[in-house]
């Protein structure tokens, strides 16, 4: 069974002392009935999930500005405009990388609320923000679709190709094994 949370292991651990049985045991037992129940496996990735969605290759207008989340005038920014009102409403006394890829999504919703509408140095609006995945390699884009937000009409993207996310795709396997999933 793939890692689980911690209130899980901790279900899972009283449960086993209670029937005098080992933790693996009773994680087997779990999984076999939620299987049997045609509940989802914790480590398992439904298929519902790959059939609902499309990957998409995006052409964005160019130039266009990126907030670099990793930048330190950004975090800087980040504390001296919302520094108080996130330790005031999540206890978050500074902002750091940690706070920006934090489980928190109240906190970095409202960072990026604030970022959204900031106007930079050049007198326009950045397109999104980049920053690097919090499980390493790569980077994360988010791409803020203005015109669409406020009702204006169309956002200028160009949909380049769009793709089901089929069982057998090379980059779905590759991101499954690294982190010890599987998918149906």
């Amino acid at each position: 069974m793939a890692r689980v949370g911690k209130d899980f292991r901790d279900a899972v651990t009283f449960a086993a002392g209670q029937f005098g049985i080992t933790v693996e045991t009773a994680r087997k037992m779990i999984q076999d009935d939620w299987t049997r129940n045609g509940n989802m496996v914790p480590g398992w990735l439904p298929a519902n999930w790959r059939d609902g969605r499309l990957m998409y290759t995006l052409q964005i207008p160019s130039p266009t500005r990126w907030i670099d989340l990793t930048a330190a005038e950004s975090i800087a920014a980040l504390n001296r405009h919302l520094g108080q009102q996130l330790d005031d409403a999540f206890g978050i006394g500074t902002i750091t990388l940690g706070t920006l890829a934090g489980e928190n999504r109240s906190a970095t919703t409202a960072m990026a609320e604030w970022l959204r509408e900031q106007v930079l140095d050049d007198g326009n609006y950045a397109a999104g923000v980049r920053a690097h995945s919090k499980y390493g390699g790569g980077l994360c884009w988010a791409y803020w679709l203005r015109r669409q937000d406020d009702m204006l009409g169309p956002d200028p993207v160009l949909i380049e190709a769009e793709t089901e996310i089929h069982r057998d795709d090379a980059d779905l396997n590759y991101v499954l094994s690294l982190y010890g999933l599987e998918c149906r």
